[in-house]
């Protein structure tokens, strides 16, 4: 199996109804009425690494493909995210997916300079279950130093390690787009702007109604970096708070606060006050314009699908 892999660009008690088997349930709450925005697209640099002067987790790698999966000493095949963002491969002709791929290691390779590769390995070492959304997966994964040691793929902030959520396609670290390679995927990071969207309940693979979410995710990695020009270049600091909702409900206004933006996935389709008084409205709009999106209007009502919106922000400027 050939395949590109694109590495980083972020609820209730009770067990999932569909859990898989043999799977562990993680019964952490992942959305709050009011939460914490950020500014990575993916999880930071992994211990300050760099390879060729591009992010192991941060940046769009066109050059690296996936190949020579195996699970001790037995080959895999197959390899795909399915029910969500649950990973499968076949073991010896049988579908394997969750828990039942720990241990599992890929090979891939990085291309370094036009036409020479550097070999990497990356292991899973658990597969959790969300115990409030049974079609997320938390995977525990890690790349090899060397021949002992294997490092924490995925950091936060904090630089404390955690997990990530296997979502197809990739996106570019430096504009925060997704790029639809057929056959790409990207380990999201907890904590950061791709993860945090999906949690929040804007997964890309979802549907509401014929609606298809793909967008609404997208419009989400903008709304919570404050990507207000759909550039890539944030407007926030991590842990300003927002109050997050949409045109659909899955997420509820749960204040009073002033609205700050609507989004779609091309950043803010209007602005009144960013949520950082570091930025004033004049100067965003000013990198807009010179972006080619041109001005942004006001908000002026408190529905999230004004001027096409999907998402909606209220903040108190900080």
């Amino acid at each position: 199996m050939v395949a590109a892999l694109s590495i980083g660009l972020v609820g209730c008690d009770e067990v999932a109804e569909h859990a898989q088997v043999g799977t562990p349930i993680d019964d952490g709450v992942t959305f709050r009425t009011v939460i914490d925005n950020g500014v990575q697209v993916n999880g930071p640099l992994v211990n300050g690494m760099r390879m060729n002067g591009m992010r192991m987790n941060g940046e769009v790698m066109n050059g690296m493909r996936m190949n020579g999966m195996r699970m001790n000493t037995s080959e895999l095949d197959s390899f795909a995210i399915t029910s969500g963002s649950l990973i499968t491969a076949l073991l010896d002709s049988i579908q394997r997916s969750g828990a039942e791929l720990v241990d599992a290691e890929y090979e891939f390779d990085y291309e370094i300079s036009p036409g020479s590769f550097e070999n990497k390995r990356l292991k899973i070492f658990s597969v959790v279950q969300s115990g409030s959304d049974d079609d997320i997966y938390f995977n525990d994964v890690r790349y090899q130093v060397d021949a002992t040691t294997w490092e924490y793929l995925c950091r936060d902030g904090a630089s404390n390690p955690t997990e990530a959520i296997a979502l197809n396609f990739a996106w570019d670290e430096r504009t925060g787009s997704r790029i639809e390679y057929a056959d790409a995927f990207t380990w999201a990071c907890r904590g950061a702007a791709l993860a945090k969207a999906v949690e929040w309940g804007y997964a890309p693979w979802r549907s509401v109604g014929a609606t298809s979410l793909k967008d609404a995710h997208q419009a989400a990695v903008r709304m919570i970096r404050a990507d207000y020009c759909g550039t890539g270049a944030s407007h926030t600091v991590n842990g300003n708070p927002i109050d997050v909702s949409d045109k659909w409900g899955i997420q509820q206004p749960g204040t009073a606060w002033p609205v700050e933006a609507k989004w779609g996935p091309d950043g803010a389709v209007c602005l009144n006050t960013p949520r950082r008084l570091s930025w004033t409205r004049a100067a965003v709009i000013a990198e807009c314009v010179a972006a080619g999106k041109g001005v942004l209007p006001t908000c002026s009502t408190t529905s999230p699908s004004e001027n096409g919106g999907l998402l909606m922000t209220q903040t108190q400027a900080l």
